[in-house]
């Protein structure tokens, strides 16, 4: 491993531990299980996005989307909404365009396209926060 590499493992140590002791009282198990929740409904997000992305989700789990984006702190539901008015969307009508956009023009396919690029590059986020930034993880946890 490379030294930068040990600094910020050695770092991110430090940090865990302080959390543990701040928020967690020292109890580690309490922490592992919250870290793990967390770590799920980002592996639970990721697998939604894959299926947005190969237009196979159904209705309910598109809509869970909507709701992990909002829990995870990557789009709250206001800037969702926001984001399909700019689009010209409603909900129901993206999700029939997600899931078949065969009918649509050129534009209207773009449009799904980036709309499914901002969902995909918000969960990489997400992501990236809960993996270098331990104090945004914590946050987030104590938040809901």
């Amino acid at each position: 491993m490379t030294e930068k590499k040990e600094n910020l493992k050695d770092k991110n140590n430090v940090i865990e531990l302080h959390i543990i002791d701040k928020y967690y009282y020292g109890d580690k198990t309490k922490y592992m299980d919250d870290k793990e929740k967390y770590n799920d409904k980002i592996n639970r997000l990721k697998e939604l996005i894959n299926k947005t992305k190969n237009r196979s989700i159904v209705y309910s789990e598109f809509w869970e989307i909507r709701e992990l984006l909002d829990e995870l702190g990557g789009i709250k539901k206001k800037d969702y909404n926001t984001m399909l008015k700019k689009y010209n969307f409603k909900f129901p009508t993206l999700y029939d365009n997600v899931v078949d956009d065969s009918n649509l023009s050129k534009g209207e396919q773009i449009r799904i396209s980036e709309i499914i690029g901002t969902l995909s590059g918000t969960t990489m986020s997400i992501e990236r926060k809960y993996v270098t930034n331990y104090e945004e993880f914590i946050r987030k946890i104590k938040k809901h």
